[in-house]
């Protein structure tokens, strides 16, 4: 391989961005590379996963949140899709950090917004949004065609992988009120070891907090008018 298509090694390597200058510097860098190379060489270049976590440049910007760059490495032949090492796209990398930006430029340039992360148990991007609270990205992907009752690979919908990991993640009784209230999840779904979000809340012992019983109420479905098991499940 000659030393004008060693760039991949560089510019994904665990530490390549210093600064935000840096960063400007080795994208004029790719465009020029882009300008004079073969695209098909440069395409396959710009699409080599790093040896780290097996993420592309479109991921790596993508997880950094530079999100007016995107398109212009789709442009120069990036996939949008791709996956990591444990199967997570641009989408799913966007979602965990919250950032509203990326999410809505992925948007724009058609990613996968249900893709499956099977390596992460299956998770979709509306999993992270909700799972760390982030009440505004998640209802960005719904109104853009996320399944809200989509199930992973133990059958758990978002809502339930939220109640399981919310003391992890220091989320609150009342967020995750704040999230069944917004999204709507069905909570009358059962995982594949017939548990509803319910069953679930009930095992975190949460009966001492604050908001505990009218969370109980809201995943009882009593206000919210569900009348069939599992009717959105995909």
């Amino acid at each position: 391989m000659s030393s004008n298509t060693n760039y991949q090694e560089n510019i994904t390597s665990k530490n390549a961005y210093e600064s935000y200058e840096d960063f400007l510097e080795r994208l004029d860098n790719l465009l020029e590379q882009a300008a004079w190379q073969d695209f098909q060489i440069f395409k396959n270049e710009v699409n080599t996963p790093d040896p780290i976590q097996g993420r592309t440049l479109f991921m790596i910007f993508a997880n950094n949140g530079w999100d007016m760059h995107l398109e212009d490495l789709k442009n120069l032949g990036a996939e949008v899709n791709v996956t990591d090492d444990s199967g997570e796209n641009a989408m799913h990398l966007a979602a965990r950090k919250g950032n509203s930006k990326v999410i809505n430029q992925l948007i724009k340039l058609k990613a996968n917004i249900d893709s499956k992360a099977e390596a992460a148990n299956g998770n979709t991007p509306l999993f992270l949004a909700v799972t760390y609270g982030y009440i505004e990205i998640a209802k960005i992907l719904r109104d853009n065609g996320a399944k809200i009752n989509i199930q992973n690979n133990d059958g758990d919908t978002a809502l339930m992988y939220l109640i399981r990991n919310a003391e992890r993640n220091k989320i609150t009784v009342d967020t995750i009120k704040n999230i069944i209230t917004e999204l709507k999840p069905d909570v009358t779904i059962t995982n594949k070891v017939n548990k509803t979000a319910l069953d679930i809340a009930k095992e975190r012992g949460w009966s001492h907090k604050e908001g505990y019983k009218s969370l109980m109420v809201l995943l009882k479905g009593a206000s919210l008018g569900y009348s069939k098991v599992g009717s959105n499940v995909i």
